[in-house]
């Protein structure tokens, strides 16, 4: 009866150490499939973040270079062309419309200026004739 209870206990004692070696292995699986899933994750925000970057973040860059410029004066520069359909497009069409009212003004003012010193000069020469008149009757 003991050699019975003896092999009962070594197979219960089998049994249980099989069953903790499944559950070892188990584990270590949990654990290396979370490991692979934890990269891929952290690969995929890498990437997200990267195209992010080249779609929001580059564009910006640019049209904030081409707005440096224009606050200097330049108003020769070149805007990106913004055939986006995003805010980001949206702002360079903004600014692209902006640049060009600006140099439209800027022109405007340029033929005001021509003309008001066309102006002048005539003034002048009308006020010289009628100097040199003044002085020839006097």
């Amino acid at each position: 009866m003991r050699e019975i209870a003896d092999e009962l206990v070594q197979g219960a004692e089998r049994a249980a150490q099989a069953a903790v070696m499944q559950s070892v292995q188990e584990a270590q699986g949990a654990i290396r499939t979370f490991a692979i899933l934890g990269l891929i994750a952290l690969l995929a925000g890498a990437g997200m973040v990267s195209l992010l970057n080249r779609i929001i973040a580059s564009p910006l860059k640019e049209i904030s270079g081409v707005a440096e410029r224009v606050a200097a004066g330049d108003l020769t520069v070149n805007v990106p062309p913004g055939d986006r359909a995003d805010e980001v497009g949206a702002l360079v069409q903004a600014f692209r419309k902006m640049v060009e009212n600006l140099r439209q003004v800027t022109h405007e003012m340029r033929e005001g200026a021509n003309v008001l010193a066309s102006s002048a000069g005539e003034i002048v020469a009308t006020t010289t004739q009628v100097a040199s008149g003044a002085a020839e009757t006097a």
